[in-house]
């Protein structure tokens, strides 16, 4: 029974001390503006890509309320203008909406 109990507090340390791994959500939506892609969730490292307006995207939430992970987006290339792989980059979140901007409004 000591075991078990020792077992229990275990994986309740483990799951508070890591909220973000297993509380984050997956969410699906659309680059409102140009999304500008970076490897790392800050304003001070380079640029790697960037994503159109309007594309659809997966993103994860992440600990830093003001930036969102990418899990699936349209990455293009700023010089060559080609995709690349960019799963794991981030953008911030203000450029992610999942307001459709194709929805027809009631007139």
């Amino acid at each position: 029974m000591k075991q078990y109990n020792v077992l229990v507090l275990l994986i309740i340390a483990i799951i508070l001390s890591s909220p973000a791994i297993l509380f984050s959500a997956e969410l699906d939506g659309w680059a409102k503006g140009i999304c500008w892609v970076t490897k790392e969730p800050s304003k001070k490292v380079s640029i790697v890509g960037f994503i159109k307006p309007g594309a659809v995207i997966t993103v994860e939430t992440t600990e830093n309320n003001d930036w969102l992970k990418i899990v699936y987006a349209p990455v293009r290339n700023l010089k060559t203008m080609e995709y690349i792989e960019c799963g794991g980059c981030f953008i911030q979140d203000e450029t992610f909406t999942d307001t459709s901007p194709y929805r027809k409004f009631n007139r």
